[in-house]
């Protein structure tokens, strides 16, 4: 900002440095010497430049010594062109003709349904026409009894097979052992015979 008001303050006093320069090229004639005058009085303070601003239009201002502020008249920024003028808004909807809301669902509209299979449960809503059902499936473990070959088993079965307890990793009809199982409990080894009372 400086820099620029530095530029401008030499555009602006370069006319008079000119008429300066112009006057001085002027030879004078030489008259003769009158008699001197009288004392004058002592002259004022000088002022000299204490620093340079620009306002908010534009306009360079120059603070002297002796706090007054001097505007040159001089812009030295432009204002930019005006752009184009934009399209006319849309019309905005009358906020009080709108429509009501639907109403919400209620416990009255709210069913809990249990599955079959003792790990599942169905959510269902239902209001008029508008009907929404969400079932939700808890891999909890429940003891199937002994595993019966074709049968088909999901992850949280439990079975027993060859003496020992399987639990069923993900959905399948193999035996265990050679399917998706892990063992649970290994079958113990067989207890001595007993001794007659």
């Amino acid at each position: 900002m400086i820099a620029g008001a530095q530029k401008a303050i030499a555009a602006a006093v370069a006319p008079l440095l000119k008429r300066i320069e112009t006057l001085e090229a002027i030879s004078p004639l030489q008259g003769e010497r009158g008699e001197p005058g009288p004392q004058g009085e002592p002259g004022r303070d000088g002022v000299g430049l204490a620093g340079a601003m620009v306002d908010r239009d534009g306009v360079l201002i120059l603070t002297l010594s002796n706090g007054t502020h001097t505007p040159l008249g001089v812009v030295v920024g432009t204002n930019g062109a005006d752009g184009a003028k934009g399209e006319p808004g849309k019309d905005g909807t009358d906020g009080a003709n709108g429509n009501d809301g639907r109403d919400g669902f209620s416990l009255d509209d709210f069913d809990i349904m249990p599955g079959d299979d003792g790990r599942t449960i169905t959510l269902k809503f239902q209001q008029g026409e508008t009907r929404h059902a969400y079932e939700l499936v808890f891999p909890v473990a429940i003891y199937r009894g002994v595993f019966k070959d074709g049968t088909d088993y999901t992850t949280g079965d439990l079975v027993t097979w060859a003496g020992s307890m399987w639990h069923c990793d993900e959905a399948t009809k193999a035996k265990p052992g050679d399917g998706p199982w892990t063992l649970a409990t290994k079958k113990g080894r067989d207890g001595r015979d007993g001794k007659p009372a």
